[in-house]
């Protein structure tokens, strides 16, 4: 058991105030006492303010942990120790409106006390407690998918960079089929529009990858989206000069027969 939480008191303690509650208590170790071995040291999540003008009590208190405002002084506590109220009982897991005894710690020393001292608490009386860990276990329903869509964005930029290969490949394969088979014409014209096709399909992984760089968080997506952008930006660059480079020597070889060379 990790902590408990304290619901409500089972009879008003005089210098706090019950609006206060509830608060989380962290359980720190278990400290023996002069009666009793079995007390707990707890520390609270936020700090209670105890309300006094005993200065005796605020005497003991560290100065830092002192306060004043309208409704007079306090003490800000942020440990306290419990103990059951029957003796052999324990704090246990799945425990409900479970009562202890509650003590305050005035002197934050006490942290580092091998058993109780009791001159540094104030004895307050007897709260209701629950066990914290019912409350603190994820509903599988809340589960954040965020990373998950994250990584899914980076994987699909990078399954598209097959996309480009795949066209250029396949369109110089059928055209290789259809020569063989003595289709010249339309062997040729695939051969051609191939090399364009090929840069505009690599615009897809391109556009793919510049979505999925604000999801990448980890080294390995990151590289992921690079190395995506790199081979496409690669593909549209060397292909499109490719491309304008056949239309170059397709003019100028129209152009030398439009000539009569």
């Amino acid at each position: 058991m990790a902590g408990f939480t304290i619901t409500d008191y089972d009879e008003v303690i005089p210098g706090l105030d019950p609006g206060d509650l509830p608060v989380d208590a962290k359980l720190m170790r278990e400290i023996p006492g002069s009666d009793r071995p079995d007390y707990v040291l707890a520390f609270l999540q936020k700090p209670l303010k105890y309300r006094t003008s005993d200065t005796a009590v605020l005497g003991r208190a560290q100065a830092e942990f002192l306060g004043e405002d309208g409704d007079g002084a306090f003490v800000r506590i942020y440990a306290v120790v419990v103990a059951s109220r029957i003796a052999g009982m324990q704090l246990h897991e799945g425990m409900r409106a479970f009562p202890v005894n509650i003590a305050l710690v005035i002197d934050n020393t006490l942290s580092q006390d091998e058993e109780v001292d009791f001159s540094k608490l104030k004895a307050a009386g007897i709260v209701l407690v629950d066990d914290w860990q019912d409350e603190a276990a994820p509903e599988p329903s809340h589960r954040d998918t965020t990373s998950e869509e994250s990584s899914e964005k980076v994987e699909r930029a990078t399954r598209a960079t097959v996309l480009p290969l795949v066209v250029l490949l396949g369109g110089w394969l059928v055209a290789v089929l259809l020569g063989r088979a003595s289709n010249y014409a339309l062997s040729a014209t695939i051969a051609f529009f191939t090399p364009p096709a090929t840069v505009l399909s690599s615009i897809v992984p391109l556009l793919r990858a510049l979505a999925a760089r604000k999801h990448a968080t980890s080294r390995a997506e990151k590289w992921k989206v690079r190395t995506t952008l790199a081979v496409s930006l690669a593909i549209l660059v060397g292909g499109g000069a490719f491309c304008v480079f056949v239309m170059g020597v397709l003019i100028a070889w129209q152009n030398d027969l439009v000539n009569g060379r």
